[in-house]
């Protein structure tokens, strides 16, 4: 099974003043090889209001270790523990447009971000979106070219709630 490149771009917003974006990218090489690189770019704005503006922009090579990790990111998005170091990298890119953090401690903890997914959550966002769903037995939703209903049994599917999930392609 050859390779195919991913190019993804997911973002965080941890208040109205900040916003993390975070475009992902996995590259396959002549030689069989897979590379993935972050690009990391943390922007903020003084008031609601106002456009964001980019502060700090970093470019990642991800570490082989954490390779699956952006595998599961790219495909199911960001989980709560990525969502939370995310944060954590933003204070240390904004620290290092300060002076008071290196490159190297900046770059590590915008790395932390992919290897931060927790094991747990393979399919992160959209188990939150099913759960959400489900609690209305009528709910449609359409989800990156899905088509999802979510219809209510008469007996429970599972120990979280009677839900029954069909998909198929979107027309």
């Amino acid at each position: 099974m050859g390779c195919t490149p991913v190019s993804v771009s997911l973002e965080v917003n941890p208040s109205d003043l900040r916003k993390i974006i975070f475009d992902l990218d996995k590259l396959c090489n002549d030689d069989g090889t897979v590379e993935w690189k972050l690009h990391f770019d943390l922007q903020e704005r003084k008031e609601a209001s106002e456009a964001f503006l980019s502060l700090v922009k970093l470019d990642v090579d991800i570490n082989h270790e954490n390779h699956q990790l952006a595998e599961a990111t790219a495909k199911h998005g960001l989980d709560e523990d990525q969502r939370a170091q995310a944060d954590v990298a933003a204070d240390a890119a904004k620290a290092l447009q300060e002076g008071t953090a290196t490159q190297a401690e900046a770059e590590e903890q915008a790395q932390g971000v992919v290897s931060a997914r927790n094991p747990a959550s393979p399919d992160g966002s959209l188990q939150r979106i099913c759960r959400s769903a489900s609690r209305n037995p009528n709910a449609d939703l359409v989800l990156r070219g899905r088509y999802l209903r979510f219809r209510s049994t008469e007996e429970p599917a599972s120990a979280s709630g009677n839900t029954t999930v069909f998909s198929k392609e979107a027309q």
